[in-house]
Parts: structure tokens; sequence; C-alpha cells
């Protein structure tokens, strides 16, 4: 299988950014592995520079609906505003402990969100998703 530059998690539980953390580590698809707590630490960590003078670029970003500060969808709304790259092939997966066609509907008009998943993620889920960064 391919493996990615990085994947972002971003979800207000350390619990779970800690248990998607390992299940990424120990499937070995990705170079990086980085986490933010909520929207707004995460667009922090996209708009900073790393020692090469470039911004972060995950090919996959997890991120959950519901946190503190700034949730998905807020984040979402921001991210569009900066994302520079209209034909990025980075793809956004919404992961959520609550099942909604409402939230799934919303999240999927957004402009690169491909997906959503139930917590927590499991091979199966994160190997699909990897299907989809390689046909785009």
């Amino acid at each position: 299988m391919m493996k990615l530059g990085e994947i972002l998690l971003i979800d207000d539980s350390k619990g779970t950014n800690s248990l998607n953390t390992r299940l990424l580590r120990e499937m070995d698809v990705a170079e990086h592995i980085s986490t933010a707590l909520n929207g707004r630490l995460a667009l922090d960590y996209l708009l900073s520079k790393n020692e090469e003078g470039n911004y972060p670029s995950p090919d996959i970003i997890f991120l959950d609906i519901n946190m503190p500060i700034m949730d998905g969808y807020q984040f979402l709304k921001e991210f569009k505003s900066i994302e520079k790259d209209e034909e990025s092939k980075r793809i956004i997966v919404m992961i959520s402990t609550l099942i909604s066609n409402a939230d799934m509907e919303k999240s999927m008009s957004y402009s690169g969100v491909k997906g959503y998943q139930f917590k927590p993620l499991t091979k199966e889920k994160v190997n699909a998703v990897i299907e989809q960064v390689i046909k785009s």
C-alpha cells in the first residue's frame, strides 16, 4: 500500500487522537501524523511554516464535527478561505460519534469533504480513505 506524507487528526478528545495515532502508526500509512484538539489549533498548524519554509500539507484530514472553540464546520469555512490549491488532492473525512443524516448531508456539501466515518477509526475505514487518495 502507498505511504502518505501526512495525516492530520483534528479531535477534541486526547484519547481519540491517541488511539487513532496508534492505529495509523501500526498501519504505517503515513510518514507523519499530526494532531490538533480543535479547529482553531488545526488552522494555526496549517498556517505555520516548517523548518524548510513550507506549510504543512496533509494528504488526509480526519475532522471531528463537535469540538469546543472551533467545530468541524467552522474549520471547513475558515479552511476554504486559506486553501490555496483548488485542485488539491487532500481529502477531508468527517468523523463523529453520532449517526446523523443531517450531519452527513451537511458535511458532504463542503468541497474537499470526501467522506463521513463513525468513531473509532478502524483499519478498514482508513484503507478505504487511502484508496480515495490513490484514485484522486
